[in-house]
């Protein structure tokens, strides 16, 4: 190869061009601006970075058309061009054992096997538990729900959402958290504290009808993991707009 060639090629593989990764299991298409020598590995862990999954325990295989690409091929090397659309398909989403216990890292999926089920295939009709890793270090407020999105692979599953620790707003937490994979909202059906100090307040209206704001002057302190009386806490005081303030033990 000439230096005039290989200068070409290097220039080649440096030219940035845009290009459009289709998921089906989350239902979305996400759009990535890359130099065509970008291995589709790379793309692999751009990916699970977006859907805030683990990129060690994450396999996306690529497909062109109908033919599977290599996942060490370059994008030059398949002769992807300037807006081409992929279509990356989860072999493994890695909800194993979790790795991490923050709120975007400790997905899990439970795996169950069948001796009876034919070496061909699997059953599809058994779906796995999408979860979140609910241990002893998930201190704090946690929601608890399911997601309402019938194309999402967590559809109609128990998700934990971990908050942890701060002051927040129970309606905006309520209407405003979203489903992990498919980023959609979810329905809330239960809210917890884990050994942690907090109170509840906000303003309201009185029997009266007056407007007033109702204060705890001390904090409660949940040992364990208790919502009965937080619970009791919200029916005693029919708040406006909650504000929950969460701190450590």
């Amino acid at each position: 190869m000439s230096l005039k060639c290989y200068s070409d090629t290097i220039e080649e593989r440096q030219r940035f061009i845009h290009i459009s990764v289709k998921i089906p299991e989350t239902v979305r298409v996400y759009h990535l601006h890359v130099p065509k020598g970008t291995i589709l590995k790379e793309i692999s862990n751009t990916m699970s970075r977006l859907l805030n999954l683990d990129p060690l325990r994450t396999t996306f295989v690529f497909y062109l058309g109908r033919e599977v690409l290599s996942p060490s091929s370059t994008l030059l090397q398949n002769k992807i061009r300037d807006g081409t659309t992929l279509v990356a398909s989860m072999l493994t989403t890695g909800y194993s054992k979790p790795k991490m216990t923050t709120f975007y890292k400790s997905i899990t999926k439970s795996k169950s096997f069948d001796k009876s089920a034919s070496l061909k295939g699997f059953d599809n009709t058994s779906k796995p538990d999408y979860r979140l890793t609910t241990g002893t270090d998930m201190l704090g407020l946690n929601l608890f729900g399911t997601c309402q999105n019938e194309r999402c692979i967590a559809y109609d599953k128990p998700v934990t959402f971990h908050i942890g620790m701060g002051v927040f707003s129970l309606m905006d937490l309520l209407n405003n958290t979203k489903c992990i994979p498919c980023r959609r909202s979810v329905k809330i059906s239960k809210v917890s504290l884990t050994n942690c100090f907090w109170k509840v307040e906000g303003n309201y209206y009185d029997s009266n009808g007056f407007f007033n704001t109702k204060y705890m002057k001390e904090y409660c302190k949940a040992e364990g993991t208790e919502s009965e009386l937080f619970y009791q806490k919200l029916r005693e005081t029919k708040f406006i707009n909650p504000k929950v303030t969460v701190k450590a033990l």
